[in-house]
C-alpha cells in the first residue's frame, strides 16, 4: 500500500515536473515573441525621430553658396543686423521653436520608455511559470494600446507624408529668382536658357519627390512591420493559457514571415493594409474605449512634428 502510494507520489510529481518545463517553454517562447516586437517598435520610433530630423535639417550648400547667400542678405535687407544674423547666414534654415523641440524629444523617449518597459514585463516570466499565466493575461491591454498606437502613427504617416522644409524651400526660392528674372517678357520671347533652367529646377523637384516619399516609405514600413507582429503576438497572449509550446512556436513563426515579408516597394499596398489594421482596431470593441483618445493624442503629437518649421512667409529665403 505504502509502496503504491510512494509510486503516484512520483507519478504527481512528474507530471508536475513535466507541466512545469511546458509552462516555462511556453514562457520562454512568448518571451521571444515579446522580445522582438520590442525591436521592431523602437526601430519605428526612431524611424519616426529620424524623418523629422531630416525633415528640417539645413540645406546642404556649398562654402562659396553660402558665402553668397550671406553677402546679398547684407546688402538686400534694411533692418537691424542684431537679431538677424543667423537668419542671414543661413536664410534657409528652418526655426523650429525650443519648446516644440523638448516636446518632441520627450514624445519620443516617452515612445521608447513604454515598449522597453512592457517587453521588462516578461523577463522574469518563465521563472514565475505557473503564475506567468496571470501576467501575460494582465499584459493584454498593454500591449494593445502599443500595437495601436503604432498603428496609428503609421496611419498619420500616410496622411503627413514628409517634407524636406529646407530643400523645398531652396528650390522654391530658386524658382522664385528664375521667375522675376523672366519679369513681364512675353511667353514666347523667354530665351532658351531661362527655358532650360526651368526644366533643370523640374527635374530637381522629382528628385525632391522621390526623396520624401521614400522617406515616407521606409517610416511607415517599420511601422506597420511592428504593428503586424504586434497583432499576432497578441493573439498568443490572449489565448496563452490555451495553445501549446508547439502552437506558440509555429504562430510566432508565421508572425516573423508576415513581418519579414513587408516591403514598401508598393507604398499603396502600404497604405491600404495601415489602413485595414486600423480599420480592424477601430471596430474592435476591445480597442474602443481608448482608440479615440490615443488617435487623438497621436494626431495631435504627429502632426506638429514640423508646424513649427515651416516657412514663415511665401517667399522662403528672403532677408528680414
Amino acid at each position: 500500500m505504502i509502496r503504491r502510494k510512494n509510486s503516484m507520489l512520483w507519478v504527481f510529481i512528474f507530471c508536475l515536473c513535466l507541466s512545469f518545463i511546458s509552462c516555462a517553454g511556453k514562457a520562454r517562447t512568448l518571451h521571444l515573441g515579446v522580445t522582438q516586437f520590442q525591436v521592431e517598435s523602437i526601430a519605428a520610433v526612431d524611424a519616426i525621430d529620424d524623418m523629422r530630423k531630416k525633415e528640417i535639417a539645413p540645406e546642404e550648400r556649398s562654402p562659396v553658396e553660402s558665402t553668397n547667400a550671406f553677402v546679398d542678405n547684407v546688402l538686400k535687407s534694411k533692418r537691424p543686423a542684431a537679431g538677424r544674423i543667423e537668419r542671414w547666414i543661413d536664410p534657409f534654415k528652418p526655426t523650429p521653436k525650443p519648446e516644440t523641440e523638448k516636446e518632441w524629444a520627450k514624445l519620443i523617449q516617452g515612445l521608447k520608455d513604454q515598449y522597453l518597459a512592457f517587453a521588462r514585463i516578461f523577463d522574469e516570466i518563465e521563472r514565475a511559470s505557473f503564475t506567468g499565466r496571470a501576467v501575460v493575461e494582465q499584459s493584454v491591454p498593454y500591449m494593445e494600446k502599443l500595437v495601436a498606437q503604432l498603428a496609428y502613427f503609421a496611419d498619420a504617416i500616410n496622411q503627413n507624408p514628409a517634407q524636406l522644409l529646407s530643400r523645398r524651400s531652396a528650390l522654391i526660392a530658386e524658382l522664385e529668382k528664375i521667375r522675376k528674372a523672366i519679369g513681364d517678357t512675353a511667353f514666347e520671347n523667354v530665351p532658351m536658357e531661362t527655358r532650360n533652367k526651368i526644366a533643370e529646377w523640374r527635374e530637381k523637384w522629382l528628385v525632391l519627390m522621390a526623396a520624401e516619399n521614400e522617406l515616407t516609405r521606409k517610416t511607415s514600413e517599420q511601422c506597420l512591420k511592428a504593428v503586424t507582429l504586434g497583432l499576432e503576438v497578441r493573439k498568443l497572449m490572449i489565448s496563452y493559457n490555451q495553445v501549446s509550446l508547439q502552437d506558440i512556436t509555429e504562430a510566432l513563426s508565421t508572425a516573423f514571415s508576415l513581418a519579414g515579408a513587408i516591403t514598401g516597394e508598393d507604398f499603396s499596398s502600404l497604405q491600404a493594409k495601415t489602413e485595414w489594421v486600423v480599420q480592424e482596431i477601430n471596430a474592435d470593441p476591445v480597442w474602443s474605449s481608448a482608440a479615440k483618445q490615443l488617435l487623438k493624442e497621436i494626431n495631435d503629437s504627429f502632426n506638429s512634428r514640423s508646424n513649427e518649421s515651416q516657412p514663415k512667409d511665401g517667399t522662403p529665403g528672403a532677408p528680414e
